[in-house]
């Protein structure tokens, strides 16, 4: 068997339970950056590739080659980190459908059974040393059916991958990522030039705002206007109402 790639032991840390002891000093380093790079992500979604890997370099004093590494490992044992919750819960699915699967195929195992006793004539007689314990046992296989607990507990899996699925919409389409990093908000610039929109501009606009604001600003005199009530039955009605 070959080497273990260094994914597959850091992926049965992740997934499997394993110790951290069945990895290298410089892949527990390579962990740990994955750990940090990953809550970042999770905290703040909309955070590009650059920004993580200035990151991964202020925070973990790694080369930019090295933290662009570490992020296409990130999602190769993650999935991208915009839709990790998801992807996660879809990993979980998949998880309980293969132990499903696994509870229902027929199992091989070995046992030792007391071997047939011989048959036949006795020709002479042979010396038998009584310290000598003659192997009366063998080693035989049997394939196990799945049995009715087996049965119930695979349908109880399938039953919460199905819940898991209809949950978090893991049969539905993502659709095309949006383009975060890619976005850059416009730079307005406020501007008296009607030209910028296909507008002719007017000879001497400005001295035509100036008589135009002297016209309208002049203040307008109030005359107080005297009024009668007239009365209706005892009511008394306000003709300016």
């Amino acid at each position: 068997m070959g080497r273990e790639h260094t994914l597959d032991k850091i992926q049965r840390v992740f997934f499997e339970g394993a110790e951290e002891s069945i990895l290298t000093p410089v892949q527990q380093q390579q962990i740990k950056r994955y750990r940090a790079a990953f809550s970042v992500w999770l905290d703040k979604p909309i955070l590009s590739d650059t920004q993580v890997v200035k990151f991964l370099q202020a925070e973990h004093d790694v080369s930019k080659q090295q933290a662009y590494t570490d992020i296409r490992y990130i999602k190769v044992l993650l999935g991208n980190v915009k839709n990790a919750g998801k992807e996660w819960q879809r990993y979980k699915a998949d998880q309980l459908v293969s132990d499903a699967v696994a509870l229902l195929e027929p199992r091989e195992v070995e046992k030792e059974v007391e071997k047939p006793k011989k048959k036949g004539k006795v020709v002479g007689f042979t010396a038998i040393d009584p310290d000598e314990e003659e192997d009366i046992t063998e080693k035989k296989t049997f394939t196990i059916n799945p049995s009715k607990t087996d049965v119930l507990i695979a349908e109880a899996k399938i039953k919460a991958a199905k819940a898991l699925v209809a949950i978090h919409k893991l049969d539905k389409d993502e659709g095309e990522p949006m383009p975060w990093e890619d976005i850059v908000p416009h730079d307005w610039e406020a501007t008296s030039d009607p030209s910028v929109i296909g507008l002719k501009p007017i000879a001497n606009i400005e001295e035509k705002i100036k008589k135009l604001k002297k016209k309208y600003s002049q203040d307008i005199e109030i005359v107080d206007t005297n009024y009668e009530d007239i009365t209706t039955e005892g009511q008394e009605t306000d003709l300016l109402q």
